[in-house]
């Protein structure tokens, strides 16, 4: 009734099969070279006004988060603090996308970070509202101390954009990281 099925056995591979990889680029999205220059540009456009806007919302998140470590009352952080998180999410959802590389891999750093603002503000409110509960939550409200390194990146961000002489943006051979950095390790991108 049960019986075990014999494996198929595959015909070996040869090791020289008598061909060479080929790359092929296909450009199917059908718009001119002119075209296609003008909506990368477009992009880094509003690249640079995303990152820009964040700046200014990071320090207001920085206010918030300083107010929160305080423990300020709710009533007064919550119309301030609710807003700045929409705001941080519509940035990430406005962020363009290319296939530059370039482009992208700013995008790929800046996505995290925007993310990372909002959550943080979120979360640090939800404890505000509930730190009446337990004094572990007291303690860590008030070892807040800002966005931390999400921030410096962000800032490192903006600088090499605002800096960059490049016409897309970043220098050719700059790279960003997506991983924790410390406040010593702020200036190499």
């Amino acid at each position: 009734m049960l019986r075990r099925r014999r494996p198929r056995r595959q015909p070996p591979v040869p090791d020289d099969l008598g061909v060479s990889v080929i790359a092929i680029d296909v450009d199917d999205d059908g718009r001119a070279p002119d075209e296609r220059a003008a909506a990368l540009e477009q992009a880094w456009r509003e690249l640079r006004a995303i990152v820009a806007e964040a700046v200014i919302w990071q320090d207001a998140a920085d206010e918030v988060l300083a107010a929160i470590s305080r423990r300020e009352p709710l009533a007064e952080l919550a119309p301030r603090g609710g807003p700045l998180v929409r705001r941080f999410c519509a940035l990430r959802a406005r962020l363009p996308e290319s296939d530059d590389l370039e482009l992208r891999s700013i995008t790929d750093v800046l996505g995290p970070v925007l993310d990372h603002h909002a959550l943080m503000l979120s979360s640090s409110l939800d404890m505000l509202a509930v730190d009446w509960r337990s004094e572990r939550l007291v303690e860590e409200l008030e070892r807040i101390k800002g966005l931390g390194a999400p921030a410096h990146r962000l800032e490192r961000i903006h600088s090499r954009l605002a800096a960059s002489t490049y016409a897309g943006g970043v220098e050719s051979g700059e790279q960003l990281s997506t991983t924790e950095t410390t406040a010593e390790q702020v200036e190499p991108l």
